[in-house]
């Protein structure tokens, strides 16, 4: 255990090369850059600049990333390296469809298959348990 703080410092030094973290790092960058080009292109109200959501956002980004490097080399250092490349990639997963809805709302055409299925994910997610009750309530009023 006493040498535990070299094993954190050595996977902190070997980050950079970790390509998981660096995907990570630019899909991070990305997200905020085309968040921000998207309210300043938008022509809806609710997407357009808003100080306080946009500070939200880089708060909440800034968690993220302080909470991605912290623990990537003290899980990693416990023996916990896989897990924390299956949490990062997750993360690169939830920025990358951030980033497409984000080009698809400034104008930028987006493949139909994948706009079907982020479309679909965001009417499940706006929708997900108001629907499932309402088809409930509905089938209930038939018989």
């Amino acid at each position: 255990m006493e040498h535990f703080h070299y094993l954190v410092l050595s996977y902190l030094d070997h980050m950079i090369d970790e390509p998981v973290i660096v995907i990570f790092t630019w899909a991070v960058v990305a997200d905020i850059v085309t968040g921000i080009a998207k309210s300043l292109v938008a022509k809806k109200t609710n997407n357009m600049t808003i100080s306080s959501k946009g500070l939200k956002g880089l708060i909440t980004h800034g968690c993220v990333i302080l909470i991605v490097l912290t623990l990537f080399p003290i899980a990693s250092a416990m023996g916990f390296h896989d897990q924390m490349i299956c949490l990062i990639a997750f993360y690169v997963v939830i920025y990358c469809v951030s980033i497409i809805e984000n080009l698809g709302e400034m104008g930028v055409p987006i493949p139909s298959f994948l706009k079907s299925h982020l479309a679909k994910l965001q009417d499940d997610y706006d929708h997900g348990t108001g629907q499932a009750t309402e088809k409930g309530d509905n089938a209930n009023e038939e018989k």
